[in-house]
């Protein structure tokens, strides 16, 4: 009976550090998919909107073209073809949202499950007649977890 109760006595703390173990990786794995998951959607967000939308790129008051003027900006103006004004912006709770004159309230793309940072905006544009090209990259993290994973990619505007 003394050796059946030493034999459990070493081997269930074993077992429980084990299925601890995995309980962890398990919600690591939960949270990298969360990240990924917001991160490909506002990245598809942005990309295809600007993509189908965006002809210009504008300040924030204006529609005056801005394109060589936007070097690393934490947010961009853009105009469609009929001159509607959309944009995409950090906002103050770290998720990224879009505005425009078609939507009464700002629009998050990303939830406050995770935090966005590094949100960055780049044009650059060959000469006058070519489409301008947009750089967008940014980090989505879950601090908690010490996990994160970073996004970019360029977007050429139609030309009207």
């Amino acid at each position: 009976m003394f050796i059946v109760i030493d034999v459990i006595s070493f081997a269930l703390p074993v077992m429980f550090s084990i299925i601890f173990l995995i309980l962890q990786q398990q919600v690591r794995i939960y949270a990298l998919q969360d990240i990924k998951r917001q991160g490909d959607s506002a990245l598809s967000n942005m990309k295809s909107t600007i993509l189908q939308y965006g002809s210009r790129i504008v300040d924030s008051g204006t529609t005056d073209d801005k394109c060589s003027t936007i070097i690393n900006s934490p947010s961009i103006y853009l105009l469609d073809k009929h001159d509607v004004r959309f944009n995409y912006y950090l906002t103050g709770d770290s998720r990224i949202a879009s505005a425009g004159a078609n939507f009464l309230t700002p629009l998050p793309l990303t939830t406050t499950k995770v935090t966005v940072s590094n949100l960055l905006f780049s044009c650059t544009q060959s000469n006058t007649f070519s489409p301008p090209v947009v750089s967008i990259s940014f980090t989505v993290a879950m601090p908690a977890l010490g996990t994160s994973m970073n996004y970019s990619t360029k977007v050429k505007l139609r030309t009207y």
